[in-house]
């Protein structure tokens, strides 16, 4: 059935008493789902492994001498600490020949090796390993997208008698919402390939010399010691800087889930669907538009009286008199334009607010 048919079938009194008999009930329920995985890492992350790189590609290091005291036929160099060391320690003289002549049984040997176990060398150390783990869960993760599930329900239930009918109404109205994004990137494979990327880089740093040599270090704990390679060095500031970013995520929880339930029940929603009630009884008990015969029968009559009642009184001629009925004819048909018109706009209103209220819950 049309619009226009239904409107016209109907008027703002008879919806009125319609609405005022109704004892109804409306109950709007949300549910509202939304998971996310937190992506602000990667661009971290991308900002600060040029720096990482430059520290792992030019360790810092230092020399550690080691003292060995080996018999004289082992030392390969004497040095000043080797005579210094035997001027202390006589019982190391074998024997001084006829001419002054030393000759010691051992001598001490002095080694001097690099090393790489410095404190921000351990701290890088542990560094990567943190960021290789947190890449290793990353991968662990079902997916990498971000959701959001909304389910808005209304269930309505009426029951009224009107014009001897008895009359009932269950409705149930369900609005469902999907989305699926990838964050602030384009994609979820462009996500993706960010990441591989990041893995790459930092599993090369895993299989680093650097790293490789200082496997059997102790790894640092917070807080980190702000040394002064650490206050004064760009790459060791940025180094320090990510380490601080890494806290944020301890438990290595990447995916957030947070679910909302509510049910309300409001006037306005009532009102509402009180009105779509009396649309739906309309619809399916439309008004017969055909008079029928004997309604037409009892019309004439009532028309031929009431001209017989008015002519005995009215002078004027005959043009005089149908003049006269054209403009109340033209009055009355105006009217009922108006009060179709205001039936039709009510009508609208409502349509109206419902879709705005349907497009609000889809942003």
């Amino acid at each position: 059935m049309e619009e226009n048919t239904v409107l016209k079938n109907i008027n703002l009194k008879e919806a009125g008493e319609f609405i005022t008999n109704t004892d109804s009930s409306v109950v709007r329920n949300t549910k509202e789902k939304s998971t996310s995985f937190d992506t602000t890492w990667i661009e971290k992350f991308e900002e600060v492994l040029p720096y990482l790189d430059n520290i792992i590609r030019n360790p810092r290091r230092f020399i550690v001498p080691e003292e060995e005291v080996t018999i004289i036929e082992k030392t390969k160099k004497v040095t000043e600490e080797s005579i210094k060391h035997l001027a202390k320690h006589a019982s190391l003289v074998h024997e001084i020949d006829e001419e002054g002549f030393v000759k010691p049984s051992k001598l001490l040997n002095v080694y001097k090796e690099e090393t790489y176990d410095l404190y921000e060398n351990r701290f890088m150390y542990t560094l990567v390993n943190k960021l290789n783990k947190f890449i290793n869960n990353v991968y662990m993760n079902d997916s990498f997208e971000s959701s959001s599930n909304l389910k808005k329900q209304v269930n309505y239930n009426g029951s009224t008698n009107f014009d001897g009918d008895k009359i009932k109404i269950s409705l149930l109205i369900e609005l469902i919402n999907e989305q699926n994004s990838s964050g602030n990137y384009k994609s979820v494979e462009e996500l993706i390939e960010r990441i591989n990327n990041i893995r790459d880089i930092v599993d090369g740093f895993m299989k680093s010399d650097f790293i490789k040599s200082l496997t059997r270090a102790v790894p640092v704990k917070s807080p980190i010691r702000k040394t002064n390679v650490f206050l004064k060095e760009q790459n060791f500031k940025k180094a320090l800087e990510l380490w601080e970013f890494l806290e944020q995520f301890d438990n290595l929880d990447l995916t957030t889930t947070t679910e909302s339930n509510k049910e309300e029940s409001n006037k306005e929603d009532k009102n509402n669907f009180d009105f779509l009630y009396y649309l739906g009884y309309n619809i399916i008990n439309p008004k017969e538009n055909a008079p029928r015969l004997e309604d037409l029968v009892s019309k004439e009559e009532s028309v031929y009286k009431f001209i017989e009642n008015f002519l005995m009184d009215f002078n004027g001629t005959e043009k005089d008199f149908k003049k006269l009925m054209g403009n109340q004819y033209r009055i009355v048909i105006n009217k009922r334009k108006t009060e179709e018109k205001e039936v039709y706009n009510e009508f609208r209103k409502v349509i109206q607010k419902f879709e705005r209220r349907k497009k609000k819950a889809l942003k």
